[in-house]
């Protein structure tokens, strides 16, 4: 009887010390694991993409919003986001701001993004049918794209220019718009794309003032 007893005392405290260990093993690989994920596993990325074109013949009001989301788990700055225009081969910067608005874009940059975090910008042009009219390209379409830089929690810098929406050109007027982008692209790298590397994404007809949004 004895034995028996002692046995089952013998068992429960194998059981139980398997037990102790086991969870200290969990909260130990728990402890690592976060200290990994927290100080040492470093994701950058940051994606942009533009998801509203706007253009007035009579006000000439360019503007655009500018999504940004930080799904890395860092930190990271969007430094300055300008409205370009392709003309005589090469994007020229769009750098007045539409008449009663302070600055070019709102919030006004540079921005911090965290990590997570997803930040609109909406970015307000002047910019007048005539120069609209004066970098129209021999296909009949004046391309307007965006510029971004932004910066990682590693200080590095980059900037990225791409075409956004072609304008059809006729009597002097901007008079329909067309998407050339239809998707999110990487705010972390460094790209110069001209309008000849992207295809037609979508096509919508307005009147004026032009509105697309994809």
């Amino acid at each position: 009887m004895k034995d028996a007893v002692s046995s089952r005392v013998f068992k429960g405290l194998q059981a139980h010390t398997i037990l102790t260990i086991a969870g200290l093993v969990s909260s130990v690989v728990f402890s690592v694991t976060t200290i990994y994920l927290s100080y040492l596993y470093v994701k950058q990325q940051l994606n942009v993409n533009v998801t509203h074109v706007f253009f007035s013949n009579e006000d000439h009001d360019l503007s655009m919003c500018v999504a940004f989301a930080n799904t890395g788990n860092k930190a990271s700055a969007i430094v300055r986001v300008n409205a370009v225009i392709w003309h005589n081969g090469r994007w020229r910067l769009l750098t007045t701001p539409l008449e009663g608005y302070g600055t070019l874009t709102t919030p006004d940059t540079p921005i911090e993004i965290a990590a997570g975090a997803v930040k609109i910008i909406s970015l307000e042009t002047d910019l007048p049918v005539e120069e609209m009219v004066s970098a129209e390209q021999p296909d009949g379409y004046t391309v307007i794209g965006v510029t971004v830089q932004t910066m990682n929690s590693d200080g590095t810098l980059y900037t990225s220019r791409y075409p956004v929406a072609r304008f059809s050109i006729h009597d002097g007027k901007a008079t329909a718009a067309e998407a050339l982008i239809d998707e999110s692209r990487n705010a972390f790298a460094d790209l110069d794309d001209s309008p000849s590397n992207f295809k037609i994404a979508k096509l919508r007809m307005a009147g004026a003032p032009l509105t697309f949004v994809w």
